[in-house]
């Protein structure tokens, strides 16, 4: 495999054979992605992205367009899988931002392989009604 391969270097871990090196993702604020931007004097993410290597590549999917999803007690808001996510809101002034970040882990209480089944079963049949 020739350095730097990304779809080849995501194909091998996939498959479960060794890379080169382990692929590299990449997620930002809009913050920090305005800020690379102009640091670097990039005119857009792909060149960011390129600059560091990155090998995952982030391709917006269809919005969700089911049924009102479940605000939770303390305010997090269930994704389309049931996972509940809070708000996060970080910095002050001009540069302050938010971002949504899981509350609680699916799989946070699982304590045996029955569990973890019972929770898949719950996402087939979620799957099913969607």
């Amino acid at each position: 495999m020739s350095k730097g391969d990304s779809r080849e270097r995501v194909k091998k871990c996939l498959s479960h054979e060794e890379p080169d090196r382990v692929p590299i993702d990449f997620w930002v604020t809009n913050e920090v992605q305005a800020t690379l931007l102009e640091h670097f004097g990039f005119s857009d993410m792909e060149q960011v992205l390129q600059h560091f290597d990155v090998d995952f590549r982030y391709i917006e999917g269809p919005r969700y367009v089911g049924p009102e999803l479940a605000v939770r007690s303390d305010g997090s808001r269930e994704d389309h899988f049931g996972v509940p996510r809070k708000p996060v809101t970080y910095a002050k002034g001009e540069k302050t931002g938010a971002y949504s970040e899981v509350a609680e882990y699916p799989l946070e209480k699982a304590t045996s392989l029955e569990n973890i089944e019972a929770l898949f079963a719950a996402y087939k049949e979620f799957g099913r009604h969607s």
